[in-house]
C-alpha cells in the first residue's frame, strides 16, 4: 500500500544533506584558515607579510610580463640587488647608494633617493592617487606597482 503511494508521486523527496560543492567550500575555507594562521604566526618572509598580510589563492599578477613580475616580487620579498643587501652578502663594496650616499634600502630606492628622478615622480603619483608613502603602501597598490615596473629602469 505505501509502495503504491510512493510509486504514484512524480518526485521522490529524500534529504541528502550537503552537496559536494558544499564540501569543497568547507575544505577550502578550512585550508585557507589554517594557511592564514601559519602565515600570521610564522617567522618566514616577514617583509612580504607586511605587504600582503592576508593569504589568497588567486594569482593577482598572473598576466604580467616576466620583467614586471621579477621586479615586484623581488621588492615584495626584500631580496633585490640594492647595495645594502649586496654589501651584506659580499657583492658590493658599500651599502650606500651611489647617487646620494645614503643606505640603499628598498624604502630608500623607492621613496627617498634624491638622485633618482623616478622616486620624485612616484611620490607625486602617491599624492595624486592618495597612496600611503611607505614601502607597504606603494607595493600594495596596483597603480604604483605598474608605475614602478614601467618607470624604474634599474635591474634589481
Amino acid at each position: 500500500r505505501e509502495a503504491n503511494k510512493v510509486r504514484l508521486k512524480p518526485n521522490i523527496d529524500i534529504r541528502v544533506g550537503k552537496q559536494l560543492k558544499d564540501g569543497y567550500k568547507i575544505a577550502l575555507d578550512y585550508t585557507r584558515s589554517m594557511w592564514q594562521q601559519q602565515w600570521t604566526s610564522g617567522n618566514v618572509a616577514r617583509h612580504y607579510h607586511s605587504i600582503q598580510p592576508t593569504v589568497t589563492i588567486t594569482n593577482r599578477r598572473a598576466l604580467q610580463n616576466r620583467r614586471k613580475s621579477k621586479i615586484i616580487n623581488r621588492l615584495r620579498f626584500g631580496i633585490c640587488a640594492l647595495n645594502q643587501r649586496l654589501h651584506k652578502i659580499g657583492r658590493a663594496p658599500s651599502p650606500l647608494c651611489t647617487s646620494c650616499g645614503k643606505d640603499e634600502t628598498i624604502g630608500h630606492y623607492l621613496l627617498e633617493c634624491t638622485g633618482n628622478p623616478a622616486t620624485r615622480e612616484l611620490l607625486d603619483r602617491c599624492d595624486m592617487w592618495h597612496v600611503e608613502k611607505t614601502v607597504v603602501g606603494v607595493l600594495s597598490d596596483a597603480r604604483t606597482i605598474d608605475f614602478i615596473a614601467n618607470t624604474f629602469t634599474r635591474d634589481i
